[in-house]
């Protein structure tokens, strides 16, 4: 991470230098005062995203208490069955060839545990996932699908 900041400090510098030599021998003209700040702001939220967001989960753990997503790195994300506000989502498509499935059947969560990509689980664990929320009264609620993928959430009967 402090590599990182590093970059983006010596990055920015350097940008900054360059304008600046820019102003001092040329000048701006209209297309350099837009152009200029759109160019930070968009560099700006790739590293905000590129920070703020972690990589997807290396490993899906259900017990008793609940769901743990543990990552490589940070801390891990657990959901507990008790929780009033328990919902986990995901998505999983019967093999449609596209870039990321490639003809096979895969299985995903996503939500709001603060990963900027899906987890893709193995058909196992999804099916221990929908085995263990339904014994404990969740509903899994698949709206009717369209080709491709297909989305799901777990969540408890008296949830919106």
């Amino acid at each position: 991470m402090l590599g990182l900041r590093a970059f983006t400090v010596v990055l920015l510098g350097d940008i900054s230098y360059g304008v600046y030599l820019m102003a001092r021998s040329t000048g701006f003209d209209s297309a350099h005062l837009v152009g200029v700040p759109l160019l930070y702001f968009c560099g700006g939220m790739l590293l905000l995203v590129s920070v703020r967001y972690r990589p997807p989960a290396v490993r899906l753990m259900l017990d008793d208490s609940g769901i743990h997503l543990i990552y490589h790195r940070g801390k891990q994300y657990f959901q507990g069955w008790s929780d009033p506000d328990f919902v986990v989502r995901g998505r999983w498509t019967p093999g449609v060839r596209d870039a990321i499935s490639r003809g096979r059947p895969l299985y995903s969560i996503y939500g709001r545990f603060g990963g900027l990509t899906e987890t893709f689980i193995p058909e196992v664990a999804y099916s221990d996932l929908k085995t263990q929320s339904e014994s404990r009264g969740f509903i899994l609620a698949e709206p009717p699908g369209n080709r491709g993928w297909t989305l799901w959430a777990i969540s408890p009967p008296n949830s919106p």
